[in-house]
């Protein structure tokens, strides 16, 4: 079964919930509820959108798409759409992680502005150093 299989992609969502979420696999059926049936939140599962886009190379999530989600099939729903669209397979292991510290280099902060150091400490530090 090569990995692009829906069977083996379906697999290794719910590998990746399971691993995340510290959930046996078992548990893990189409229509059991996040929120009702394996006790987790909005924000587990904003964390699985981020983790789906890192690990298996999806496409980022919107709020729509977040918004949506309410039973692990959903959840599988969502993340196939999202790696179609994407017109490429999944990146895989390292090529994940390259993939992701590239998108972050992309959007890089402004370094950080040393703090600024007021003159009358200034004239302090410098009698000490006399």
């Amino acid at each position: 079964m090569s990995p692009d299989h829906p069977a083996a992609l379906t697999e290794k969502i719910l590998h990746l919930i399971a691993e995340e979420m510290a959930i046996e696999e078992a548990e893990l059926s189409p229509t059991a509820s996040f929120t009702e049936d394996l006790n987790l939140d909005e924000i587990d599962i904003a964390e699985l959108l981020m983790q789906a886009e890192q690990q298996l190379g999806a496409r980022e999530f919107s709020d729509a798409d977040w918004e949506q989600i309410r039973t692990v099939g959903d959840f599988i729903q969502i993340v196939e759409q999202h790696l179609e669209r994407k017109g490429k397979p999944a990146a895989r292991g390292k090529e994940a992680k390259n993939h992701a510290k590239a998108k972050a280099s992309e959007h890089k902060k402004k370094p950080a502005e040393k703090p600024r150091v007021k003159p009358a400490a200034r004239a302090k530090n410098s009698k000490a150093i006399k």
